[in-house]
């Protein structure tokens, strides 16, 4: 079975606080693989794909190169105050 045709009793489950501890190469991986990327968005050279997984939202910067420069993790309030400052 291929590992993003996991049904979801299958998928990795952790907290966020667990998450946020994780090595940037394992965050990135689980993203990858068990996240459901939400939306992409491009400013200038930078470009961020926003991804629900278990109980939060991460967001993934990439840098100039188009490579992963860093996982930002959000709760559901903390994703709303940064959407409403992104649109102010």
């Amino acid at each position: 079975m291929q590992a993003n045709s996991t049904r979801p009793d299958e998928a990795l489950f952790i907290d966020q606080n667990k998450y946020d501890q994780l090595p940037f190469a394992i965050q990135l991986g689980a993203l990858l693989l068990w996240g459901l990327k939400l939306t992409s968005y491009q400013h200038e050279t930078r470009l961020w794909e926003l991804y629900h997984f278990n109980e939060f939202f991460a967001k993934i910067e990439y840098d100039e190169k188009g490579q992963p420069s860093s996982v930002r993790t959000h709760s559901t309030i903390q994703l709303i105050e940064f959407l409403h400052g992104e649109l102010n």
